[in-house]
């Protein structure tokens, strides 16, 4: 879980008054992290890194009004998470990209058929997208509830129950794809060898 981080506290209030070097701080400590969600987001290097773009521009709007005390990293990340939420109802499509969501257990003779990269990316796509979220902040980001709470303007209990609801599907999702990989190859091998048989 992730502590509050004294320096973040510092420069937020001094990008509040109007200093822009704070502010200029403050994007070199977060871009890379926001950089990084965005794209396992949404697959696209180039579009993750113009959201993350926009998102310090619209957090530079925004800053001076909001309230002291402000924990900047889930509030980055709310304005990135609904930032990457338009740009996935304009594409009508999901590409999600995390690694190390799935335990690594392969259903048998699945290994060569579909790369786990692949598989990963279909499975999450059968997640409503706010699983999705809360799937790569928990798990590949590893924030706390609270912040996640933040971020998806929910509460830490609602995050953790659909933490728990998003991995079981996920699995879910997983085994059927893998299990379709499976009887997809069998009834090919079938069909080879029937057609291979030396008639009698």
């Amino acid at each position: 879980m992730a502590e509050p981080d004294d320096a973040d506290t510092v420069l937020v209030e001094r990008a509040r008054q109007g200093e822009q070097e704070a502010f200029s701080q403050l994007v070199e400590r977060h871009q890379q992290p926001l950089g990084g969600y965005l794209f396992h987001l949404l697959g696209d290097r180039d579009l993750a890194l113009d959201l993350t773009q926009d998102t310090f521009v619209r957090a530079y709007t925004a800053l001076s009004a909001t309230r002291p005390g402000l924990a900047i990293r889930p509030w980055l990340f709310r304005i990135a998470t609904n930032l990457a939420y338009d740009a996935l109802r304009r594409r009508r499509r999901i590409r999600w990209f995390p690694l190390g969501i799935v335990e690594h257990h392969h259903a048998s003779g699945v290994e060569g058929q579909l790369e786990e990269r692949e598989v990963v990316r279909m499975a999450l796509a059968r997640l409503h997208p706010v699983e999705q979220a809360v799937l790569i902040l928990c798990t590949v980001e590893r924030h706390s509830y609270v912040e996640v709470a933040a971020s998806l303007s929910s509460s830490p209990d609602a995050i953790r129950k659909r933490l728990d609801r998003a991995k079981q599907h996920f699995r879910t999702a997983y085994a059927d794809i893998t299990d379709d990989a499976t009887a997809t190859t069998s009834v090919a091998s079938d069909r080879g060898q029937r057609q291979h048989r030396p008639r009698a």
